[in-house]
């Protein structure tokens, strides 16, 4: 006390003294503290002289924004009595994700496949799928707790489809509790729509957003909004809530590969095949069969509605709820690819050299560039005096694919609870769900025989051409012209 009352005679000073030359730290938090006692003395010159302040008690504070949503989602796993984590709408609109799944790629032993199915790795699929909940598949959906599906070969729901925009939250449980139902080898995942009694107040939302994809070079859009009514009458209190959102994005998946090395001998000629020519083995090489050229081109469209109506009594012992979603899920993709045909390759007297080329090899023994072709047989008058077609050439599949997709799945729900008394309650609960799959798959498969000029280029993206085979004069490769 006696330290403030010096501070306060000698303020001016001791300031300038300060800033000049510094003080302790217990003199400088002595002299912060005493500071801001002055300031609120001075509002009042009566309780200045008296001594008397009043005191202002913070009761509650309230975190609302970014901070807010994840203390929201740390509460949700603290109180819960099973193995639960939670991601927030807030947490969704934070993260740079435009589907549930990419959303829940984030959450601990949360996994997410990049292929289009699990056993087609040729096929990337850009916003991910398959979600794998602790290495575990079979993962069972739900929403707003009661079960949820897509017409798609399963019992599960497609999370791609659902817009987050249209969520509040989503909870992956990894252990259920006794109240919930089994279904799930791996796990349950929730997802909470919205609902008007969420909110204290009424609340209005719009946002427009904007997506460049610079594969395809083109921007796609996405639209949302939200509006949320609440009002007290005489018959009780009334919430109803509405939102909305569409989005595009397109996107581009390529591939390039020098496909199924497999260990050869490399033999004096050049070539990795004994010709019977009097070659002598020379080293062990890896060596590919084939090449892969691909693209494809993804359209997406996300279409999602829902609407909420909720009614409490005015003495708060009943309470009904009425929920609407719709989630409505359209893709158009195309692909074009041309895929050495390996296995034909392997079955047929395997990969070697175009006649009268030699190939390149790094510090590994691993081919590294060179032209490359195979025996395949054409037609049976190849062989013959006057050959119509080439003896050589790698066999491959030429592929053309379009497919349309639309899934559109709707979930109707109606809740009614009653609070009998501080024990006990009752709840009524009814659910209808309609999930429906379009699907319009063309292709056009196939084959030709050519060779492969390749070049691995080290660390940076290999080269790949495709050319077209020898025509030899005869059934044996020393009658092919130089190839270069």
């Amino acid at each position: 006390m006696a330290l403030g009352t010096q501070l306060e005679s000698l303020r001016p000073n001791k300031v300038t003294y300060a800033i000049r030359a510094g003080l302790s730290v217990l003199a400088a938090g002595a002299f912060t503290f005493n500071n801001i006692a002055l300031a609120q003395e001075a509002e009042s010159e009566d309780d200045r002289f008296t001594g008397d302040e009043e005191e202002e008690i913070l009761e509650e504070v309230i975190v609302t924004g970014f901070p807010g949503a994840l203390r929201t989602s740390q509460a949700i796993k603290e109180n819960s009595d099973v193995v639960v984590d939670s991601i927030t709408a807030d947490d969704m609109g934070a993260l740079p994700d435009r589907s549930v799944t990419e959303a829940l790629q984030r959450v601990p032993g949360v996994s997410i496949n990049r292929f289009a199915a699990g056993r087609d790795p040729d096929h990337f699929s850009v916003e991910g799928s398959n979600l794998i909940v602790r290495g575990l598949t079979y993962v069972k959906s739900e929403i707003n707790g009661r079960d949820a599906f897509t017409a798609n070969n399963g019992r599960g729901l497609n999370f791609s489809d659902i817009s987050p925009e249209l969520l509040a939250g989503v909870d992956v449980y990894k252990t259920l509790a006794a109240s919930q139902i089994e279904g799930g080898i791996a796990g349950t995942i929730n997802l909470r729509t919205r609902k008007p009694f969420d909110a204290e107040s009424n609340i209005f939302n719009f946002s427009v957003e904007g997506t460049y994809s610079d594969f395809v070079e083109e921007f796609t859009p996405t639209v949302s909004g939200l509006a949320s009514f609440r009002w007290d009458t005489n018959a009780g209190e009334f919430g109803f809530l509405v939102s909305g959102v569409y989005s595009q994005i397109k996107s581009r998946s390529d591939r390039l590969q020098v496909s199924n090395f497999a260990e050869r001998t490399l033999y004096s000629s050049g070539d990795v095949i004994d010709t019977g020519n009097g070659e002598t083995p020379v080293q062990d090489v890896y060596f590919p069969r084939g090449a892969v050229m691909g693209t494809q081109e993804f359209d997406k469209k996300r279409q999602g509605y829902s609407a909420a109506f909720q009614w409490r009594s005015p003495d708060e012992s009943l309470e009904a709820t009425a929920e609407f979603l719709r989630s409505d899920s359209r893709e158009a993709w195309t692909e074009q690819t041309v895929e050495i045909a390996t296995d034909n390759v392997a079955s047929n007297g395997d990969s070697r050299a175009v006649p009268g080329t030699t190939f390149t090899f790094d510090e590994s023994d691993i081919f590294d560039s060179g032209y490359i072709t195979g025996p395949t047989g054409w037609r049976d008058d190849q062989w013959s005096g006057d050959p119509r077609t080439p003896v050589f050439g790698l066999q491959s599949n030429n592929i053309a694919r379009s497919v349309e997709q639309q899934y559109v799945t709707d979930d109707l729900s109606l809740n009614l609870k009653w609070f009998v008394n501080e024990e006990w309650a009752v709840s009524f609960d009814y659910q209808h769900v309609k999930s429906t799959v379009e699907n319009l798959d063309t292709g056009l498969w196939t084959s030709s025989f050519q060779n492969a000029r390749l070049d691995l280029n080290g660390t940076d993206l290999p080269s790949v051409q495709f050319t077209p085979p020898i025509l030899c004069t005869g059934p044996t490769s020393n009658e092919c012209p130089t190839y270069m």
